[in-house]
């Protein structure tokens, strides 16, 4: 028989490989590793590398079976593991768990994995029998996300072995409610193993101490606790060398106005006694919990919004003028629908953002009578409320969204229900644009988007830099 050129064997390009696999989904990319020497060399690596998601006994055995066809190969890569444990009334089988505990012993002794991922971690530990002490022991770790912390992941965590690079922890909702001790229930405690490697926190609650181990490469802090973002002398002590906070706390324990500016004075007064802190250059979360926070340093870098806080007149005026940003995004989709161009006026033309060289202004849009009248000349009253008193500005992207324009419940006087629909499909976004930049001219990109409409694809006009 003569092979002809068409039948020879072809050898793939590596760099081919590499950018197909992005583009093919976990069973696709493992038929073609079955029928391609050059994916089965590649595919390994690059689905464990990936992320391996595993829910189920049926999943467990897939994955054993995958990771044991050519274990010399396969055990030694660098794994980023998921275990989500959702369902209670389908509990792990006592087979399963054995066999979850032999794989991951059997990569632990290889230093695969390198991330890990536990949902309703609590459960998980406390059903499958011997998973903490392995997990604990585990020294190849720099990653790990814990959903529902209790007592047993805790200590699981204070006895790690791993020098982590970053954490995100969620603590079981009610478990601190059982009064732990502070060694189990504070980040700072059960993280202490990882004190001078860790570079990035996230946390649902947070609570500190002077006698607390400090964290100096802490560069990336947040902390998502809807009881209100905590004290700031808790964050400077812990975490003296922060360079970006993100607070989503909107203070559900201070519900009067009295109470809040208590709150912050007392905030800003332990600032003046712990000195500045000088390392933070970037801050993102709600109005509230900066406002309540009460940091008097300059912030270069501001994204804040209004989301799920009822936010009073002087909240937004007094953060603006702590912290003085350069680059500022602004949401202010407001849940009440309600924005007047007085509102713009009122906060743009404040001194303290007479050095935004960068503004991204998020407005969502309502069927009501205030957004009705905005969206009849919205490229004037952007130009003359928001631009022309940024004289420092050169980058200005308008980002509207519609995702409440069918939310009648929320809606402030629905009138017709399609009023501001029609007008804002019949809106020129060119037009807007070229009157929100003829308003500056020496603004060197101007980005107008409509996104989230119902009823029409989401457009985006673009003048200047980058268009």
């Amino acid at each position: 028989m003569t092979v002809t050129t068409s039948m020879a064997r072809v050898n793939l390009n590596d760099d081919t490989v590499i950018q197909v696999m992005p583009f093919t989904d976990t069973h696709t990319l493992y038929m073609l590793m079955l029928t391609c020497r050059s994916f089965y060399r590649h595919g390994a690596m690059y689905l464990l590398g990936r992320g391996v998601t595993l829910q189920s006994d049926t999943q467990i055995n897939s994955f054993n079976s995958f990771i044991l066809t050519d274990n010399r190969h396969r055990i030694p890569l660098p794994l980023i593991l998921r275990w989500s444990y959702l369902d209670p009334s389908k509990p792990l089988s006592q087979e399963g768990g054995v066999l979850l505990v032999n794989i991951v012993r059997l990569l632990a002794s290889a230093d695969s994995i390198v991330s890990l991922t536990l949902v309703s971690a609590e459960m998980l530990l406390l059903s499958v029998s011997g998973l903490a002490g392995i997990i604990a022991d585990l020294r190849s770790l720099k990653h790990i996300t814990i959903d529902s912390l209790g007592r047993l992941c805790s200590k699981t965590l204070q006895s790690s072995r791993s020098s982590l690079v970053s954490a995100n922890v969620k603590i079981e909702e009610g478990w601190e409610e059982s009064d732990p001790p502070l060694e189990d229930k504070v980040p700072m405690y059960f993280l202490r193993n990882s004190q001078q490697t860790l570079e990035k926190l996230s946390v649902s609650s947070f609570s500190s101490s002077p006698e607390c181990p400090i964290y100096p490469a802490v560069s990336h802090l947040r902390v998502d606790d809807p009881e209100g973002p905590g004290q700031i002398c808790d964050y400077v002590y812990a975490f003296p060398n922060v360079r970006k906070l993100t607070a989503y706390g909107w203070g559900r324990y201070a519900p009067t106005s009295a109470f809040r500016m208590q709150y912050r004075a007392r905030n800003r007064s332990d600032l003046e006694l712990l000195g500045s802190w000088a390392s933070l250059q970037e801050f993102s979360g709600s109005i509230t919990s900066l406002y309540l926070l009460g940091i008097p340093e300059r912030i270069p870098r501001l994204s804040i919004n209004d989301k799920k806080a009822h936010v009073t007149r002087d909240m937004l005026p007094a953060v603006l003028d702590d912290a003085r940003p350069e680059h500022l995004t602004l949401d202010l989709s407001r849940p009440a629908g309600q924005l007047h161009a007085d509102t713009l006026q009122s906060v743009f033309s404040l001194p303290s953002l007479s050095q935004v060289s960068r503004l991204e202004l998020v407005l969502a849009m309502y069927e009501n009578d205030e957004w009705y009248s905005l969206l009849q000349n919205l490229g004037e009253v952007i130009a003359t409320f928001v631009i022309r008193p940024l004289e420092s500005l050169d980058t200005f992207r308008l980002r509207l969204g519609c995702e409440h324009l069918q939310d009648k419940v929320r809606s402030v006087k629905p009138l017709d229900p399609t009023r501001v629909s029609t007008t804002l499909e019949a809106l020129d976004l060119e037009a807007v644009a070229l009157t929100i930049r003829e308003a500056r001219p020496t603004l060197q990109s101007v980005i107008v988007q409509v996104l989230g409409h119902h009823a029409s694809p989401d457009r985006t006009v673009r003048l200047g830099a980058g268009a």
